[in-house]
């Protein structure tokens, strides 16, 4: 059961999920999370997310406990504590599947005693292909510009993505570097964080959705791929930059120690409240999160780009190892086998 009337990065990885299961031989019935009846509800049930049906549904818990004899459950933090209506949903699992170390700390904290266990994201096959010719007319256009180029994502939730950060750090840089331009991905959602990125010389604005060949190609039209959240328990777009040998740029927060110890980071000068008056992510997040310094970022950015062939010799060693370690393989083996032991 997951998000499947809407895209979101839940969705995403759900149907990588689905798809490795599939290729080991799983029989998978889809449901839609939001609209889902008993007959969609099987003897195991894997709920991804959990904590959907917490603020859209509340019955539908009622239903897939009634009729299932197992259930797991997919989910993250944004911040470093869950709320305790949250942990009394997830209590009622018998396993919860979380992408990240931190996030599993957050739970056992926040008062979760059911069984946890860590699976991270992944890459595809066509993350580990050779740079190719860009189809895509626009990303050839990136790709001829004369320059340095700096890739950020602002699909959603600009504040905690530090959309505010990187423009105040790429405001002094490009002030720097006549050659240095930042390419911020949409994804069709004009974020209210767009706004202070609109006036700053050398911004391009890609409001696109690519498929998975063309997004490599956006990756490999850059240089250097920055991550300054101030929360969330997995950054998918550090570790595909990661797999394609980018220069990554990450914040000081604890769901990138799993894969991202060695990047460049981000300091941070306090713990913040993540959520401000966002009532409905506090039904489930209410921790905090961390303020990434913008004075470091421009600092760390600077760096990459006056030592960028050095700095990008010491990403060649990550690269191997997201390659390796971190491919939707390899994670579907350790989901099947997680799967086989409640079946």
């Amino acid at each position: 059961m997951y998000p499947r009337r809407k895209r979101v990065s839940f969705t995403i990885v759900a149907k990588k999920h689905i798809k490795e299961l599939r290729k080991r031989g799983l029989e998978i019935h889809e449901a839609d999370i939001h609209a889902f009846i008993k007959d969609d509800v099987g003897e195991l049930s894997l709920v991804h997310p959990v904590f959907y049906p917490l603020i859209d549904s509340p019955i539908n818990y009622k239903t897939i406990i009634r009729y299932s004899k197992k259930m797991i459950g997919f989910d993250v933090c944004d911040t470093d504590r869950i709320t305790p209506l949250a942990s009394y949903v997830a209590n009622l699992f018998d396993l919860i599947i979380v992408p990240s170390s931190f996030c599993k700390e957050v739970y056992k904290r926040s008062g979760v005693f059911t069984d946890i266990e860590v699976l991270p994201h992944g890459v595809g096959d066509v993350f580990l292909r050779p740079p190719r010719e860009p189809k895509d007319k626009d990303i050839r256009k990136i790709t001829e510009l004369r320059g340095r180029k700096i890739l950020f994502f602002l699909f959603h939730s600009g504040f905690r993505k530090g959309a505010d950060v990187v423009a105040d750090a790429f405001s002094r840089l490009v002030k720097e570097f006549d050659n240095v331009y930042l390419i911020v991905k949409l994804a069709g959602i004009l974020d209210p964080f767009i706004e202070f990125l609109y006036h700053i010389p050398n911004v391009i604005l890609f409001n696109k959705w690519l498929d998975e060949e063309s997004l490599v190609d956006l990756y490999d039209a850059c240089d250097i791929v920055v991550v300054p959240s101030r929360g969330g328990g997995f950054e998918l777009n550090a570790l595909e930059g990661l797999a394609r040998g980018k220069i990554v740029i990450v914040s000081q927060w604890g769901s990138f120690n799993d894969y991202c110890k060695e990047c460049l980071r981000v300091s941070s000068k306090k713990t913040i409240d993540l959520f401000l008056g966002d009532v409905v992510a506090k039904t489930i997040h209410c921790g905090r999160g961390v303020e990434p310094d913008p004075q470091d970022l421009y600092q760390k950015l600077k760096y990459a780009l006056t030592m960028y062939d050095v700095v990008k010799k010491k990403y060649e060693t990550l690269q191997r190892i997201v390659r390796t370690q971190y491919t939707w393989d390899k994670v579907g083996d350790r989901l099947y086998n997680i799967i086989i032991r409640y079946i």
